[in-house]
């Protein structure tokens, strides 16, 4: 049966406008539409047939009365009678929802030119929420049996028409056999949108389904149509999808990466939004065994709860009459005869015990609940560098911030020390910004609970220094500091700071007590980490100096980068004191419980995303120095001995590079104002502990006159010592001069770079100014491959010897100095 619907032209076309366009658009939109789809109507009347139009998309879409609203039905009678005309003739008046940006002509899409049918820009599609309509993953399977091909496919080659849009198609399968379809053909047969599309072929497979714990496998593959590509994981350890490396593709779009899953894992393929192909692979625990005259003793790897092991031993096969469990290192005793083990098998529970040592390769199979959170966990590389379990030593990291939650299950056993300077509890944070610094650096890896520390070998010392208004005090700073020092801290973190200006004094926060406090820390042996500062927080955004304690000698300033690699505006610059970039976006951690927002939807706890918004995916360089603090704990966990510049050498050295090819689009190759050194990868800079490392400077810190200054040794003397133009770039000494007498002092470089010596007089405070007041009494000149200066007093009194770097140098610039008076 067919039903037809039979109404004027008028009343059709009412009923068409509000079906094609949305009734509350403007008028003139709507007179359009209506000039558009009467015009249409008319030039496509059915022939042979008994009804003129459909009543769908096959004509266009026809609601009757039901649809008809008084704005639209006003726009039909303003046009009545109206159409678009041609040299007289009705013109075929197509339209869309949306084109893409830009429509085809008539000849591209149809074979047939018609004069008025030409291809023109669409600029306001992107409002189209079909502007961009994929990706569209489809089955590679079930599209060769939709397409009818005997094989696998193989390749996908499209060749496009003028406007961007696919005219032809042709898919290889593995047989090498072949067909061609025109773009439309493959629209319908795979129901795509448009013809408007590029194909992509992804390919993943192992090289095996199943490989030994402890092991590495191949996975192989193809991609053709994309131009970079990377690998994902999960497993039970990790249950969401985490990034797994880039892959390199060969000229004919192969590629193979080695993996060394701990767990069954299974990966697929990322490109862009896509995700694509899935390979399993499945690990087998691996029993090692060694038998005695009494015992038989071993292990299993990885450590799961509920492991066991049957042995079977003797000439019958007999089996024990208990298995042996896997436990901490206990040794399982047996008979002699049982110790002839013919056979093992192993029985392995789905839970993951906890770790018997804090081991990194093991801790990333007991990756805590809320760890894919974490994406810079993976992105600074952290425990990549252990293949195995291994133990560090302990190291004391203080995190001088707003306090913490000492109620918080991360923090259970981790506190060695608290201490408020400000009055209150230490371990209350009314802030939240200490508790979740302290969550990034030392949340507990290993308790099967919300996230995962960096430095698994943290111990925690808390210096609560703001206020309850939010308010950091100076006095509290500097006092938190020294206290730190003096308690066994390895490492201090400074997520704080002060606007530093050198060309406007009345914006710059320089404390002499605050650089006072740092120079003690480093003087002990303590390594310094301060965050550069945010542009919101400075005059300007982006803003072009780092922030104060960041900008003082011996202190890691680092500052923020994105996911993508890029640099964010709020992220301070400075061509000097920026050391280090580490992610600053996105960044999650843990919160204080009383900032847990009442949320019923929001099960995770006292964790970013259930807290304040300052704290849902949190950015700042706050956030990003506390992981090259915890970076510095893991240096200091593998050796001991390490002093703060070697730690600082090793971070900034082994950093990746920002540039370009890393999303950096504003960072030139090596250093720059932006990012420092680079990017923080902690592997790097533990496998340059292989390297040789910078002399260690015993004169420091001697960073300006006064009482920062190191008194010479008695005269005549020569030492050695080091100048590094990004961390210590002046030397000051200090020598005692009776009027009359003359000093004489001699540089020998041991390394490419040019300083030069300046003599201060008695009573200069720093040599870091402009104003030198009259107190600038003599500089060096270059004699040879020395630099030399000379000076008579005129008056009797303590006066100050300046080295001073020109310019940059790669590494320390390494000297002798030989000082003599007569």
């Amino acid at each position: 049966m067919q039903v037809i619907d039979s109404v004027g032209l008028e009343q059709y076309v009412k009923g068409v406008v509000p079906a094609e366009m949305p009734s509350n658009w403007a008028p003139e939109a709507l007179k359009a539409q209506a000039v558009a789809a009467r015009s249409y109507a008319l030039a496509n009347l059915a022939k042979g047939r008994a009804f003129d139009l459909y009543g769908d998309s096959r004509s266009q879409v026809y609601g009757g009365v039901k649809v008809e609203s008084p704005s639209s039905s006003a726009a039909v009678d303003a046009t009545k009678g109206q159409v678009v005309l041609y040299n007289g003739k009705i013109a075929d008046t197509l339209f869309f929802s949306t084109s893409g940006g830009r429509t085809a002509s008539a000849l591209e899409a149809t074979g047939i030119a018609v004069p008025y049918l030409v291809p023109v820009s669409d600029p306001y599609d992107t409002l189209s929420p079909y502007h961009d309509w994929g990706p569209v993953v489809l089955d590679a399977a079930k599209v060769a049996k939709t397409l009818k091909l005997s094989a696998p496919i193989a390749d996908v080659q499209a060749t496009p028409g003028p406007s961007g849009r696919i005219q032809t198609v042709t898919v290889v399968s593995s047989n090498d056999s072949q067909v061609t379809l025109t773009g439309n053909q493959v629209r319908t047969a795979l129901d795509l949108r448009s013809t408007w599309f590029t194909p992509a072929l992804l390919q993943l497979l192992p090289a095996a389904k199943t490989m030994t714990y402890g092991g590495a496998i191949a996975l192989t593959g193809l991609a053709h149509g994309v131009d970079a590509l990377s690998l994902e994981s999960k497993s039970a350890a990790l249950p969401d999808w985490t990034p797994a490396g880039d892959l390199m593709l060969g000229p004919d779009g192969s590629f193979a990466t080695i993996v060394r899953p701990q767990v069954t894992t299974q990966y697929r393929l990322v490109w862009g939004t896509v995700r694509a192909g899935l390979a399993k692979i499945a690990v087998a625990p691996r029993v090692d065994a060694s038998t005695s005259a009494s015992a038989v003793t071993g292990s299993i790897r990885p450590v799961l709860a509920g492991s066991t092991v049957e042995l079977r031993g003797g000439g019958a096969g007999r089996q024990l009459p208990r298995p042996l469990r896997a436990g901490t290192g206990a040794r399982c005793r047996c008979l002699r005869d049982a110790a002839r083990a013919v056979r093992r098998r192993v029985a392995v529970a789905s839970a993951i015990a906890a770790l018997v040592l804090p081991a990194a390769a093991a801790a990333f199979d007991n990756l805590e609940p809320l760890a894919s959170h974490q994406w810079y966990l993976v992105n600074d590389q952290a425990w990549t560098y252990w293949p195995t379990e291994t133990q560090l030593y302990p190291v004391n990291v203080a995190v001088i911030d707003s306090g913490i939650d000492g109620t918080h299950p991360e923090f259970t056993g981790r506190i060695v020390a608290a201490k408020s300077f400000v009055g209150g509890s230490p371990y209350t944070d009314e802030q939240g910004h200490g508790t979740f610094v302290a969550g990034e650096i030392g949340a507990n890896p290993f308790n099967n609970e919300g996230i995962a520390g960096l430095a698994f070998n943290a111990r925690l010392m808390i210096a609560k220094v703001v206020g309850s208004d939010g308010s950091v005090s100076l006095s509290g700073e500097v006092a938190a500091i020294r206290w730190a020092v003096d308690n066994g801290a390895r490492v201090i973190n400074l997520s704080l700071g002060g606007v530093r200006d050198p060309l406007n004094p009345t914006l710059d926060t320089y404390s002499p007590l605050e650089e006072a406090a740092v120079e003690y820390a480093y003087s002990k042996g303590v390594v310094v980490v301060a965050a550069v500062g945010n542009g919101p927080q400075s005059p300007a955004t982006p803003w072009g100096y780092a922030d104060y304690p960041a900008s003082l000698p011996h202190v890691i300033g680092v500052s923020a980068v994105r996911q993508d690699g890029s640099v964010p505006d709020y992220s301070n610059r400075d061509a000097v004191y920026n050391d280090i970039a580490a992610p600053g976006d996105g960044i999650f951690s843990t919160i204080p419980t009383n900032l847990v927002e009442q949320n019923v939807t929001c099960a995770d706890g006292p964790y970013s995303d259930c807290g304040p918004f300052e704290f849902r995916d949190a950015i700042g360089t706050s956030f990003a120095a506390p992981q090259v603090s915890a970076a510095a704990a893991l240096l200091l966990g593998q050796d001991p001995t390490l002093r703060p510049e070697q730690v600082s050498w090793l971070l900034e050295r082994g950093a990746d590079d920002a540039n370009a090819s890393t999303g950096c689009a504003k960072c030139p190759a090596g250093r720059d104002k932006f990012t420092g050194w680079g990017t923080l990868d902690v592997a790097n800079a533990l496998n340059l502990l292989t390297q040789p490392l910078p002399p260690v400077d015993h004169y420091e810190p001697n960073d300006n006159a006064g009482p920062w200054s190191h008194a010479l040794p008695p005269l005549p003397h020569t030492i050695e010592a080091t100048l590094d133009y990004w961390d210590d770039d002046i030397d000051v000494y200090r020598v005692y001069l009776e009027q009359g007498r003359r000093l004489f002092a001699r540089v020998t470089p041991e390394s490419a770079g040019t300083v030069g010596m300046s003599i201060w007089a008695p009573g200069t405070q720093r040599v870091d100014t402009l104003d030198t007041q009259g107190s600038l009494l003599a500089q060096s000149r270059a004699a040879g491959g020395q630099v030399r200066v000379a000076y008579r007093a005129t008056r009797t009194g303590t006066y100050y010897l300046e080295l001073r770097l020109k310019g940059p140098t790669q590494d320390p610039f390494a000297y002798q100095l030989a000082v003599a008076r007569n």
